[in-house]
C-alpha cells in the first residue's frame, strides 16, 4: 500500500509539477519520483505535460491581469513617449522581475498600442550620471523605495543603463528594480525638499562601498557606475561639485567649495591647520588626513567648532598642501586664484570646441544646400530636403552665435572675477599693514626711536 508521501508525490505530478520540483524538497532524485508515480499509478507523462501547460497559462493570465491593474494607462503613456515595443518590454521586465517574459509580451500585445519601430535610443551618459547621484543620495538619506509604478516616469536610457550595470552580476534584474525605485524616490524627495544634499567625500565613500558589494570593477568590460565625484563635477558642473549639485536642484549650502561658506575665514583655516600640527607635535600622532578627521571630531565634542576636513582640504586643494604649507593662509589665496583662472580657461576651451563643431556643421549644410540649389528640376523629395536643411542651418547658425556670445561673457566675467579677487587681496594686505603699523606706533614712542630717522 502506497504511503501518504507517495500519494502526495502523485498528486503533485498530476497537478503539473515537474519531477525536479517534486524531488528537490524531499531530497530524492527525479528518477525516484518517476518510479513512485509509475508504481502508484499516477498520471502519464503526457497528462503531466498538459497539466503543466494549463497551470502555466493560468499563471500567465494571472500575471497579465495583475500587471494591467498596476499599470493602468501606463502603457499608453510609454507609447506616446516614442518607445519601441522592445524598450517597453525591457522596462516591464525590470518593474516586474518575478514575472515570466511570456506574460509581459502578452500584456504588451493586448494593449493595442502603436509603439515606435525605430532602433533603441543610444545611452546618454548625462542621464546615467544624474541617476548615479540620485541613487547614492537615496542610500545616504535612507530614502524608502517608491512603488514600481514610479518607474514609468524614469528615462528609458536610465532603465536600460542600470539594467546593463547589473547584467553580469549575481544580483541581476531583482537589484536593478530596487536601484531604479530608489532613483525615482530620490528624484521625488528632492522635488519636495530643497535642503537635500551630499558632499563629494560622502558620495565617493558610498560609491566605493557599492562597487565593492556588487563586485563591479574597472577593466571588466564595463565602466563602473555610479561615476566618480570628479566625473560628476566635470560633466554636470563644469568642474565644480556645488555647480553639479545645483544642476540637479540640490542644496549646496552644506557643500564645501574652495574655502567653503563665509562662516570661516582664511585665518580660521590657517589656525585650524596650525593647531592640529601643534597637537601632533605634542602627542606624536601622525599628520594623516584620517588623524586630522579624528582631531576635528574631538574638537567639536569639546565645543570648539572648526571647518570640516573636506572644506580644509578643498581650501588648500589637497591635504598634503595644507600640511606642507603649515596652514599658511596665503597658500589659500594663491590656490584660489589659480582655480579661478583654470576653471575659466577650461570652460572657454570647451566653448571653442563647440564653436568649431557648429561651424563645421554650418559648412557641411551649406555645401549640401548649394548642391541642391544647382539642380535644374529638383524632385519633390529634394525640395523637402532643401527646406529642412535650410531650417537646420538657420538653427545651427543661431546656436553658433549664442556659443560665441556665451564665450565672450565668460571671458569678461572671468577677467572681472580675477580683478576683484586681486583687489580683495590688496585691500586685505593694506588693512593688515595699517593694523600692524598701529600696533608698532606705541612701541616706537615708548623707546623714543623711529625708523627712517623720524622724531
Amino acid at each position: 500500500m502506497a504511503s501518504e508521501r507517495d500519494h502526495g508525490i502523485v498528486e503533485q505530478y498530476k497537478a503539473g509539477a515537474t519531477l525536479e520540483a517534486i524531488a528537490a524538497p524531499l531530497g530524492i532524485t527525479r528518477e525516484r519520483v518517476r518510479q513512485i508515480v509509475n508504481k502508484v499509478g499516477g498520471a502519464s507523462a503526457e497528462e503531466a505535460r498538459e497539466a503543466r501547460a494549463i497551470a502555466k497559462t493560468a499563471l500567465v493570465e494571472e500575471n497579465v491581469a495583475a500587471m494591467a491593474a498596476e499599470l493602468g494607462d501606463g502603457l499608453s503613456a510609454l507609447a506616446s513617449r516614442g518607445l519601441t515595443r522592445e524598450q517597453v518590454e525591457r522596462r516591464l521586465a525590470v518593474m516586474f522581475p518575478s514575472v515570466d517574459g511570456a506574460a509581459i509580451s502578452l500584456l504588451v500585445e493586448r494593449a493595442g498600442q502603436t509603439f515606435d519601430k525605430s532602433k533603441s535610443d543610444p545611452l546618454l551618459e548625462q542621464e546615467m550620471i544624474e541617476a548615479g547621484v540620485l541613487y547614492l543620495i537615496a542610500l545616504d538619506r535612507g530614502i524608502a523605495q517608491s512603488g514600481v509604478s514610479s518607474l514609468l516616469e524614469l528615462d528609458q536610457l536610465v532603465v536600460e543603463g542600470v539594467a546593463e550595470v547589473f547584467a553580469n552580476t549575481q544580483d541581476g534584474v531583482g537589484h536593478t528594480t530596487e536601484v531604479l525605485q530608489l532613483i525615482a524616490a530620490a528624484r521625488d524627495a528632492i522635488a519636495s525638499d530643497s535642503t537635500i544634499s551630499i558632499s563629494h567625500d560622502r558620495y565617493d565613500r558610498l560609491r566605493s562601498k557599492f562597487l565593492a558589494d556588487h563586485g563591479i570593477e574597472r577593466g571588466k568590460g564595463r565602466v563602473p557606475w555610479p561615476p566618480t565625484s570628479q566625473t560628476v563635477a566635470k560633466r554636470l558642473g563644469e568642474g565644480g561639485w556645488s555647480d553639479a549639485l545645483r544642476s540637479l536642484g540640490l542644496d549646496t549650502s552644506a557643500t564645501p567649495k574652495g574655502m567653503g561658506q563665509a562662516k570661516y575665514t582664511a585665518e580660521d583655516y590657517e589656525q585650524t591647520v596650525t593647531d592640529f600640527l601643534k597637537e601632533t607635535g605634542v602627542s606624536g600622532r601622525g599628520t594623516t588626513y584620517a588623524a586630522f578627521e579624528q582631531w576635528l571630531a574631538s574638537e567639536n565634542r569639546a565645543g570648539r567648532p572648526r571647518p570640516s576636513a573636506p572644506a580644509v582640504r578643498g581650501a588648500y586643494r589637497s591635504w598634503n598642501e595644507a600640511v606642507r604649507s603649515g596652514g599658511n593662509a596665503e597658500r589659500i589665496n594663491r590656490v584660489h586664484e589659480k582655480t579661478l583662472k583654470g576653471a575659466a580657461t577650461e570652460t572657454i576651451a570647451a566653448y571653442d570646441r563647440m564653436a568649431v563643431q557648429q561651424a563645421a556643421s554650418v559648412d557641411k549644410l551649406t555645401a549640401r544646400i548649394t548642391e541642391l540649389d544647382q539642380s535644374d528640376s529638383p524632385s519633390v523629395d529634394e525640395k523637402r530636403e532643401l527646406d529642412a536643411l535650410s531650417r537646420e542651418r538657420e538653427l545651427v547658425v543661431s546656436q553658433l552665435e549664442l556659443t560665441e556670445l556665451q564665450k565672450r561673457e565668460l571671458e569678461d566675467n572671468a577677467a572681472t572675477q580675477r580683478d576683484q579677487f586681486r583687489t580683495n587681496v590688496l585691500l586685505a594686505t593694506a588693512t593688515l599693514t595699517i593694523a600692524l603699523g598701529s600696533m608698532l606706533v606705541p612701541i616706537f614712542e615708548y623707546w623714543g626711536w623711529w625708523p627712517l630717522g623720524g622724531k
